[in-house]
């Protein structure tokens, strides 16, 4: 006969682990271990991955959590011809078809380069052409009647803006997150939590 209150005798200390597409910022890190892993056991020399394929695995949410993107990342190794860098293209289906819907085929594409850099953009902490110049040491801002807004809306916009100024491709949100000082990751993720539509920053 089940105890009921055996459950509560053995929950002394909680872990809470959170789904892998929460903490995106793992993946990188990720990738490269289940790839060397994978690489090592198949006895099969696999180039470092680029910026472009570390991207693409950041823009699915992989609802199997770590086990369905390490599988994927098996069957990548398994499909991979010699010396060519790992590219989306090489997914199982599902999350190669998500990626694709989120990013567009160039997301699947080949890189140009095993472990190519990721392509320059605005500097990360740089101000905009457009921003305003500081003001004067000790000279208080001039009073204004303008609504102070909360700082959610203003990172709203900032990201929204950076997107309609770079674009809303692959290419344009690697730029979009290094002018705002995040990762590219971080960057998927406050489209999501803002509800962005970036097709139409485009």
């Amino acid at each position: 006969r089940f105890r009921e209150d055996l459950y509560y005798r053995l929950n002394v200390i909680p872990l809470e682990t959170p789904p892998l597409r929460g903490r995106t910022e793992d993946i990188d890190e990720l990738g490269r271990h289940f790839l060397h892993k994978y690489a090592a056991l198949f006895d099969k020399p696999v180039p470092e991955p680029g910026a472009a394929f570390l991207d693409a695995l950041a823009a699915y949410d992989w609802p199997g959590n770590v086990r369905e993107f390490e599988n994927a990342l098996e069957f990548l190794v398994n499909m991979l011809p010699p010396g060519q860098a790992p590219h989306a293209g090489l997914l199982p289906p599902k999350p190669r078809q998500a990626i694709l819907a989120a990013l567009g085929p160039e997301s699947l594409a080949r890189d140009a380069a095993p472990g190519g850099a990721g392509d320059p953009g605005q500097a990360a902490g740089a101000a905009p052409a457009d921003a305003p110049a500081p003001g004067t040491p000790g000279q208080a801002p001039a009073a204004s009647g303008a609504p102070v807004l909360p700082l959610a809306e203003l990172e709203r916009r900032a990201v929204a803006q950076a997107l309609a100024r770079f674009g809303a491709d692959l290419k344009g949100k690697r730029a979009a997150a290094q002018a705002l000082g995040i990762s590219l990751a971080t960057l998927y993720r406050k489209i999501k939590e803002y509800a962005l539509d970036t097709q139409e920053v485009r």
